[in-house]
């Protein structure tokens, strides 16, 4: 794999049987970094595909993100990362695999949600964030102190996971993602419901370094 500034760094380790590529010929690791959510979204259904189309291609998924995976990334020790940076050096490459919204998630006995939940109820609500640095501000307060509002925030996990479990059992409540609430809602017997406020969306770009180069 060739990057920009001249700089070379090696591909996985491509095999193909015939000149002519096919994708049940190609023997390679491939190396990919991404936030927990994307893992439990993305990871299944990749393996699927993978698994039928590339039989002979393995899959190794690294728990990176931000500045670790972009150091991963210059390091050669993965292909991809998949997530939000910020700062994306010269060298590598972007492309936006999709654009995300918000659902307030919480159980479903929840007084507030169960009534509907207007701005007022949101923030006189408490909440779980979820937070890699433990930092007890993220998106949802930025968009807030804009207009001048504030949420109780009583606690800060760095997995989705967790705050969805959280959300299940005890009356805080979590602003995640819609395609991770709509589909973990069943499993944690959670009810959802739109922001009263439009916060900025999460883009989810896939970050390279170069293009990888299939030599037959």
């Amino acid at each position: 794999m060739r990057v920009s500034n001249g700089r070379s760094r090696s591909p996985p380790s491509w095999r193909l049987r015939t000149s002519r590529f096919a994708p049940e010929t190609v023997y390679a690791v491939v190396r990919i970094a991404m936030p927990d959510h994307h893992c439990v979204l993305l990871t299944a259904p990749l393996l699927d595909a993978l698994t039928r189309k590339t039989p002979n291609l393995q899959l190794s998924v690294r728990a990176l993100v931000r500045r670790q995976a972009l150091d991963a990334l210059t390091a050669s020790e993965i292909d991809v990362a998949l997530g939000y940076l910020w700062r994306l050096p010269a060298d590598m490459r972007a492309r936006a695999l999709f654009e995300d919204g918000h659902r307030i998630v919480a159980g479903k006995g929840h007084p507030l949600l169960c009534r509907g939940l207007d701005l007022h109820g949101y923030l006189a609500a408490e909440h779980v964030l979820v937070s890699l640095d433990g930092n007890l501000k993220g998106v949802v307060d930025r968009a807030l102190t804009q207009k001048n509002l504030k949420r109780k925030v009583v606690a800060a996990v760095p997995y989705f996971l967790l705050a969805l479990a959280i959300a299940s059992c005890t009356n805080l409540i979590a602003t995640v993602p819609r395609r991770y609430a709509e589909a973990f809602a069943a499993d944690f017997r959670l009810k959802l419901a739109p922001p009263p406020l439009r916060f900025r969306p999460t883009k989810s770009p896939r970050y390279g370094t170069g293009a990888t180069t299939i030599a037959a």
